[in-house]
Protein backbone atom coordinates (compact mmCIF):
# COMPACT_ATOMS: atom_id res chain seq x y z
CA UNK A 1 0.00 0.00 0.00
CA UNK A 2 1.40 3.61 -0.72
CA UNK A 3 0.60 6.29 1.33
CA UNK A 4 1.17 9.28 -1.61
CA UNK A 5 -2.19 10.60 -1.99
CA UNK A 6 -2.65 9.62 -5.31
CA UNK A 7 -3.31 6.38 -4.36
CA UNK A 8 -5.48 6.89 -1.53
CA UNK A 9 -9.45 7.41 -2.66
CA UNK A 10 -11.67 9.09 -0.07
CA UNK A 11 -15.28 8.95 -0.57
CA UNK A 12 -17.13 12.46 0.64
CA UNK A 13 -20.13 11.67 1.61
CA UNK A 14 -22.76 14.78 2.54
CA UNK A 15 -26.06 15.73 1.46
CA UNK A 16 -25.14 19.63 0.10
CA UNK A 17 -24.19 20.00 -2.88
CA UNK A 18 -22.04 22.85 -2.15
CA UNK A 19 -20.28 21.24 0.70
CA UNK A 20 -19.21 18.02 -1.49
CA UNK A 21 -17.13 20.83 -3.72
CA UNK A 22 -15.21 22.85 -1.08
CA UNK A 23 -14.40 19.63 0.42
CA UNK A 24 -13.72 17.97 -3.14
CA UNK A 25 -11.76 20.79 -3.96
CA UNK A 26 -9.67 20.80 -0.94
CA UNK A 27 -8.66 16.93 -1.54
CA UNK A 28 -8.52 16.60 -5.24
CA UNK A 29 -5.72 19.82 -4.96
CA UNK A 30 -3.14 17.58 -2.80
CA UNK A 31 -4.17 14.78 -5.37
CA UNK A 32 -6.30 12.59 -3.16
CA UNK A 33 -8.92 10.38 -5.38
CA UNK A 34 -12.59 10.69 -4.72
CA UNK A 35 -15.96 9.78 -4.84
CA UNK A 36 -18.57 11.68 -3.98
CA UNK A 37 -22.41 10.49 -2.41
CA UNK A 38 -25.04 12.41 -1.56
CA UNK A 39 -27.35 10.23 1.36
CA UNK A 40 -26.78 7.37 2.81
CA UNK A 41 -27.78 4.67 0.72
CA UNK A 42 -25.24 5.76 -1.90
CA UNK A 43 -22.60 6.09 0.82
CA UNK A 44 -23.06 2.05 1.44
CA UNK A 45 -23.41 0.78 -1.96
CA UNK A 46 -20.53 3.50 -3.06
CA UNK A 47 -18.07 2.03 -0.37
CA UNK A 48 -18.80 -1.73 -0.46
CA UNK A 49 -18.20 -1.20 -4.50
CA UNK A 50 -14.71 1.38 -4.44
CA UNK A 51 -13.53 0.01 -0.84
CA UNK A 52 -11.94 3.70 -0.06
CA UNK A 53 -9.31 4.06 2.12
CA UNK A 54 -11.38 6.64 4.09
CA UNK A 55 -15.04 8.52 4.62
CA UNK A 56 -15.63 11.72 5.12
CA UNK A 57 -19.33 11.20 6.49
CA UNK A 58 -21.86 14.26 6.90
CA UNK A 59 -24.60 13.43 10.71
CA UNK A 60 -27.18 15.56 9.75
CA UNK A 61 -28.52 13.81 6.42
CA UNK A 62 -32.75 13.61 5.40
CA UNK A 63 -32.97 9.22 4.54
CA UNK A 64 -29.76 7.68 6.72
CA UNK A 65 -27.97 9.64 9.26
CA UNK A 66 -24.02 9.71 9.60
CA UNK A 67 -24.44 7.55 12.79
CA UNK A 68 -26.91 4.99 10.84
CA UNK A 69 -24.35 4.64 7.87
CA UNK A 70 -21.62 4.46 10.14
CA UNK A 71 -22.97 1.56 12.37
CA UNK A 72 -23.91 -0.68 9.09
CA UNK A 73 -20.70 -0.43 7.67
CA UNK A 74 -18.99 -1.33 10.95
CA UNK A 75 -21.37 -4.06 11.06
CA UNK A 76 -20.34 -5.08 7.75
CA UNK A 77 -16.84 -7.09 7.66
CA UNK A 78 -15.58 -6.34 4.41
CA UNK A 79 -15.50 -2.49 5.19
CA UNK A 80 -15.17 -1.98 8.63
CA UNK A 81 -11.89 -1.41 8.66
CA UNK A 82 -12.30 1.72 6.65
CA UNK A 83 -12.37 4.80 8.97
CA UNK A 84 -14.78 7.41 9.11
CA UNK A 85 -14.35 10.94 9.95
CA UNK A 86 -17.95 12.57 11.20
CA UNK A 87 -18.66 16.14 9.04
CA UNK A 88 -20.72 17.99 11.45
CA UNK A 89 -21.59 21.30 13.07
CA UNK A 90 -23.22 20.36 16.24
CA UNK A 91 -19.81 19.70 18.83
CA UNK A 92 -22.14 18.69 21.62
CA UNK A 93 -19.90 16.52 23.98
CA UNK A 94 -23.08 13.60 23.64
CA UNK A 95 -23.07 14.40 19.57
CA UNK A 96 -19.38 13.39 19.43
CA UNK A 97 -19.42 10.27 22.01
CA UNK A 98 -22.22 9.67 19.87
CA UNK A 99 -19.96 9.60 16.84
CA UNK A 100 -17.00 7.66 18.53
CA UNK A 101 -19.52 4.86 19.82
CA UNK A 102 -20.74 4.22 16.03
CA UNK A 103 -17.01 3.58 15.25
CA UNK A 104 -15.96 7.18 14.18
CA UNK A 105 -12.22 7.47 14.28
CA UNK A 106 -12.17 11.61 14.15
CA UNK A 107 -14.74 14.24 13.10
CA UNK A 108 -14.68 17.84 11.97
CA UNK A 109 -16.27 20.65 11.84
CA UNK A 110 -18.38 22.63 10.00
CA UNK A 111 -17.38 25.34 8.44
CA UNK A 112 -14.04 23.21 7.40
CA UNK A 113 -10.74 24.46 7.99
CA UNK A 114 -8.85 23.24 5.08
CA UNK A 115 -5.36 22.71 7.29
CA UNK A 116 -7.31 21.16 10.18
CA UNK A 117 -9.01 18.93 7.60
CA UNK A 118 -6.53 17.85 5.64
CA UNK A 119 -3.77 17.12 8.75
CA UNK A 120 -6.53 14.80 10.26
CA UNK A 121 -6.98 12.90 6.74
CA UNK A 122 -3.38 12.54 6.64
CA UNK A 123 -3.16 11.41 9.99
CA UNK A 124 -6.30 8.55 9.59
CA UNK A 125 -4.63 7.78 6.40
CA UNK A 126 -1.35 6.64 8.35
CA UNK A 127 -2.86 5.19 11.07
CA UNK A 128 -5.01 3.10 8.71
CA UNK A 129 -1.95 2.12 6.16
CA UNK A 130 0.13 0.84 9.45
CA UNK A 131 -3.40 -1.27 11.06
CA UNK A 132 -3.15 -2.87 7.32
CA UNK A 133 0.41 -3.29 7.20
CA UNK A 134 -0.06 -4.79 10.85
CA UNK A 135 -3.22 -7.16 9.75
CA UNK A 136 -1.22 -8.48 6.91
CA UNK A 137 1.99 -9.72 8.46
CA UNK A 138 -0.16 -11.26 11.48
CA UNK A 139 -1.94 -13.19 8.66
CA UNK A 140 0.95 -13.35 7.13
CA UNK A 141 2.23 -15.14 10.57
CA UNK A 142 -0.56 -17.33 10.66
CA UNK A 143 -0.27 -18.75 7.78
CA UNK A 144 3.31 -19.85 7.32
CA UNK A 145 2.61 -20.99 10.97
CA UNK A 146 -0.08 -23.46 9.70
CA UNK A 147 1.74 -24.57 6.60
CA UNK A 148 4.85 -25.14 8.95
CA UNK A 149 2.59 -26.88 10.93
CA UNK A 150 0.63 -29.40 8.68
CA UNK A 151 4.65 -29.95 7.09
CA UNK A 152 6.12 -31.42 10.32
CA UNK A 153 2.36 -33.39 10.87
CA UNK A 154 3.02 -34.97 7.72
CA UNK A 155 6.64 -35.79 8.12
CA UNK A 156 5.97 -37.31 12.14
CA UNK A 157 3.14 -39.07 10.71
CA UNK A 158 5.11 -40.74 7.32
CA UNK A 159 7.73 -41.49 10.23
CA UNK A 160 5.91 -43.36 12.72
CA UNK A 161 3.46 -45.28 10.39
CA UNK A 162 6.28 -47.80 9.27
CA UNK A 163 6.77 -48.00 13.15
CA UNK A 164 3.55 -48.68 14.09
CA UNK A 165 3.05 -51.63 11.37
CA UNK A 166 6.79 -53.03 12.60
CA UNK A 167 5.46 -53.54 16.21
CA UNK A 168 1.78 -54.58 15.41
CA UNK A 169 3.70 -57.72 13.30
CA UNK A 170 5.65 -58.23 16.21
CA UNK A 171 3.03 -58.93 18.58
CA UNK A 172 2.02 -61.64 16.74
CA UNK A 173 5.02 -63.10 16.95
CA UNK A 174 6.78 -65.51 19.63
CA UNK A 175 8.43 -63.26 22.15
CA UNK A 176 8.64 -63.36 25.82
CA UNK A 177 7.23 -61.74 28.47
CA UNK A 178 9.96 -58.61 28.43
CA UNK A 179 10.23 -58.35 24.80
CA UNK A 180 6.01 -58.48 24.70
CA UNK A 181 5.83 -55.82 27.42
CA UNK A 182 8.59 -54.24 25.03
CA UNK A 183 6.74 -54.13 21.58
CA UNK A 184 3.32 -52.83 23.73
CA UNK A 185 4.72 -50.14 24.93
CA UNK A 186 6.23 -49.03 21.43
CA UNK A 187 2.49 -49.90 19.78
CA UNK A 188 0.85 -48.00 22.98
CA UNK A 189 3.45 -45.06 22.66
CA UNK A 190 3.02 -44.58 18.53
CA UNK A 191 -0.54 -45.14 18.88
CA UNK A 192 -0.84 -42.12 21.38
CA UNK A 193 1.49 -39.81 19.08
CA UNK A 194 -0.28 -40.75 16.13
CA UNK A 195 -3.49 -39.57 17.84
CA UNK A 196 -1.96 -36.59 19.44
CA UNK A 197 -1.16 -35.47 15.48
CA UNK A 198 -4.58 -35.88 14.61
CA UNK A 199 -5.71 -33.50 17.81
CA UNK A 200 -3.16 -30.80 16.28
CA UNK A 201 -4.50 -30.86 13.06
CA UNK A 202 -8.50 -30.65 13.94
CA UNK A 203 -7.61 -27.96 17.13
CA UNK A 204 -5.99 -25.59 14.17
CA UNK A 205 -9.04 -25.91 11.89
CA UNK A 206 -11.19 -25.41 14.54
CA UNK A 207 -9.35 -22.39 16.30
CA UNK A 208 -8.70 -21.10 12.61
CA UNK A 209 -12.28 -21.17 11.98
CA UNK A 210 -11.19 -23.74 9.31
CA UNK A 211 -13.33 -26.68 10.54
CA UNK A 212 -16.57 -28.12 8.58
CA UNK A 213 -18.26 -30.22 10.53
CA UNK A 214 -19.95 -33.40 8.76
CA UNK A 215 -22.74 -33.80 10.35
CA UNK A 216 -24.89 -36.94 10.52
CA UNK A 217 -27.73 -38.61 12.63
CA UNK A 218 -25.54 -39.77 14.88
CA UNK A 219 -26.39 -42.77 17.53
CA UNK A 220 -24.95 -41.33 21.04
CA UNK A 221 -25.34 -44.99 22.40
CA UNK A 222 -23.33 -46.79 19.99
CA UNK A 223 -20.40 -43.60 20.08
CA UNK A 224 -20.03 -44.17 23.70
CA UNK A 225 -20.03 -48.01 24.00
CA UNK A 226 -17.51 -47.95 21.35
CA UNK A 227 -15.46 -45.53 22.97
CA UNK A 228 -15.47 -46.78 26.00
CA UNK A 229 -14.88 -50.74 24.65
CA UNK A 230 -11.69 -48.47 23.18
CA UNK A 231 -10.49 -47.25 25.84
CA UNK A 232 -11.28 -49.95 28.56
CA UNK A 233 -9.00 -52.59 26.77
CA UNK A 234 -6.16 -50.08 27.66
CA UNK A 235 -6.82 -49.49 31.15
CA UNK A 236 -7.79 -53.41 32.54
CA UNK A 237 -6.91 -53.18 35.97
CA UNK A 238 -9.82 -49.94 35.80
CA UNK A 239 -13.64 -50.19 35.28
CA UNK A 240 -15.40 -47.70 33.32
CA UNK A 241 -19.58 -48.21 33.92
CA UNK A 242 -21.45 -47.37 31.14
CA UNK A 243 -25.28 -46.16 32.06
CA UNK A 244 -27.19 -45.42 28.56
CA UNK A 245 -30.68 -45.04 28.37
CA UNK A 246 -33.23 -47.74 26.56
CA UNK A 247 -33.91 -46.03 23.60
CA UNK A 248 -31.33 -45.08 21.22
CA UNK A 249 -30.48 -41.54 21.83
CA UNK A 250 -29.78 -39.77 18.49
CA UNK A 251 -28.41 -35.86 17.84
CA UNK A 252 -27.06 -34.42 14.56
CA UNK A 253 -23.64 -34.15 14.90
CA UNK A 254 -19.83 -34.65 13.20
CA UNK A 255 -19.39 -38.60 14.53
CA UNK A 256 -15.22 -38.10 14.10
CA UNK A 257 -14.88 -35.46 15.85
CA UNK A 258 -17.53 -36.22 19.14
CA UNK A 259 -15.65 -39.65 19.73
CA UNK A 260 -12.19 -37.77 19.82
CA UNK A 261 -13.59 -35.76 21.69
CA UNK A 262 -14.87 -38.22 24.38
CA UNK A 263 -11.99 -40.54 23.95
CA UNK A 264 -9.81 -37.91 25.53
CA UNK A 265 -12.16 -37.01 28.35
CA UNK A 266 -13.03 -40.94 28.73
CA UNK A 267 -9.38 -41.92 28.96
CA UNK A 268 -8.44 -39.04 31.31
CA UNK A 269 -10.67 -40.02 33.94
CA UNK A 270 -9.73 -43.27 34.13
CA UNK A 271 -5.76 -42.18 33.63
CA UNK A 272 -6.81 -39.99 36.81
CA UNK A 273 -7.94 -43.06 38.49
CA UNK A 274 -6.24 -45.78 37.21
CA UNK A 275 -3.27 -45.48 39.94
CA UNK A 276 -4.91 -45.88 42.86
CA UNK A 277 -4.83 -48.51 45.76
CA UNK A 278 -8.46 -49.48 46.24
CA UNK A 279 -9.81 -50.98 43.02
CA UNK A 280 -13.40 -49.65 43.88
CA UNK A 281 -11.95 -46.40 43.44
CA UNK A 282 -10.37 -46.79 40.24
CA UNK A 283 -13.91 -46.47 38.43
CA UNK A 284 -15.23 -44.02 35.73
CA UNK A 285 -19.19 -43.90 35.01
CA UNK A 286 -20.32 -42.73 31.98
CA UNK A 287 -23.53 -41.82 31.56
CA UNK A 288 -26.06 -40.55 28.80
CA UNK A 289 -29.15 -38.82 29.46
CA UNK A 290 -31.90 -37.91 27.49
CA UNK A 291 -33.15 -33.64 27.47
CA UNK A 292 -35.85 -31.66 26.07
CA UNK A 293 -33.23 -29.71 24.21
CA UNK A 294 -30.66 -32.56 23.31
CA UNK A 295 -28.28 -35.12 25.33
CA UNK A 296 -26.43 -34.91 28.55
CA UNK A 297 -23.02 -37.00 28.73
CA UNK A 298 -21.09 -36.82 32.35
CA UNK A 299 -17.93 -38.48 33.23
CA UNK A 300 -17.74 -39.30 36.76
CA UNK A 301 -14.41 -40.39 38.48
CA UNK A 302 -13.97 -40.42 42.57
CA UNK A 303 -9.94 -39.87 42.27
CA UNK A 304 -8.08 -37.28 43.82
CA UNK A 305 -10.26 -33.71 43.28
CA UNK A 306 -8.37 -31.47 40.79
CA UNK A 307 -7.33 -28.13 43.10
CA UNK A 308 -9.40 -24.91 42.55
CA UNK A 309 -7.50 -22.93 40.93
CA UNK A 310 -7.00 -25.83 38.50
CA UNK A 311 -10.42 -26.22 37.56
CA UNK A 312 -10.54 -22.65 36.15
CA UNK A 313 -7.88 -23.32 33.61
CA UNK A 314 -9.28 -26.91 33.40
CA UNK A 315 -10.07 -26.63 29.59
CA UNK A 316 -7.21 -24.52 28.77
CA UNK A 317 -4.40 -25.69 26.04
CA UNK A 318 -1.29 -27.11 27.37
CA UNK A 319 -2.76 -27.70 31.29
CA UNK A 320 -1.54 -30.81 32.14
CA UNK A 321 -3.33 -30.54 35.50
CA UNK A 322 0.35 -32.53 36.98
CA UNK A 323 -0.12 -35.31 35.07
CA UNK A 324 2.92 -37.05 33.92
CA UNK A 325 3.18 -37.54 30.14
CA UNK A 326 -0.21 -35.66 29.69
CA UNK A 327 -0.04 -33.04 26.47
CA UNK A 328 -2.73 -30.76 27.92
CA UNK A 329 -4.51 -31.11 25.07
CA UNK A 330 -7.17 -33.58 25.35
CA UNK A 331 -9.60 -31.65 27.23
CA UNK A 332 -8.98 -28.18 25.23
CA UNK A 333 -9.86 -30.56 22.19
CA UNK A 334 -12.94 -31.98 23.77
CA UNK A 335 -14.06 -28.16 25.01
CA UNK A 336 -13.49 -26.81 21.15
CA UNK A 337 -15.50 -29.84 19.57
CA UNK A 338 -18.67 -29.39 22.05
CA UNK A 339 -18.39 -25.31 21.50
CA UNK A 340 -18.46 -26.57 17.50
CA UNK A 341 -21.90 -28.14 18.00
CA UNK A 342 -23.43 -25.76 19.94
CA UNK A 343 -23.05 -27.23 23.35
CA UNK A 344 -21.75 -26.34 27.00
CA UNK A 345 -18.96 -28.39 28.65
CA UNK A 346 -18.25 -27.68 32.68
CA UNK A 347 -16.33 -29.43 35.28
CA UNK A 348 -16.87 -29.71 39.13
CA UNK A 349 -14.63 -31.29 41.61
CA UNK A 350 -14.96 -32.05 45.55
CA UNK A 351 -13.66 -33.89 47.75
CA UNK A 352 -16.74 -35.62 48.58
CA UNK A 353 -18.01 -36.46 44.93
CA UNK A 354 -15.17 -36.78 43.38
CA UNK A 355 -14.84 -35.00 39.83
CA UNK A 356 -18.11 -34.45 37.08
CA UNK A 357 -17.22 -33.56 33.59
CA UNK A 358 -20.43 -32.68 31.80
CA UNK A 359 -21.34 -32.01 28.28
CA UNK A 360 -24.60 -30.70 26.89
CA UNK A 361 -25.26 -31.18 23.24
CA UNK A 362 -27.96 -30.10 21.33
CA UNK A 363 -30.43 -31.91 18.94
Amino acid sequence: MNLSPQNQRILIVDDTVKNLQVLGTILENEGYQINVAQNGTQALEITSKVQPDLVLLDVMMPDLDGFEVCQRLKADASVAHIPIIFLTARTETADLVKGFAQGAVDYVTKPFNATELLVRVRTHLSIHYLQSALRKSLDDNARMQREHEAFLRHELKNRITPIMGYSDALQHTELDEMQTRWVTTICNSTQDMSELIDILKDLQDIEAGTMVLSKNALPLNDLLENVVVDVQTSFEHSTIQLNLPTDTLSIDADGNLLRGGFHNLIKNAVEHVAGLEDVGDRLVQVTLTDTPVGATITIHNHGVPIPEDLLDVFFEKFNTHEKQGGTGLGTTYAFLVTQAHGGEIGVVSTETDGTMITVALPK
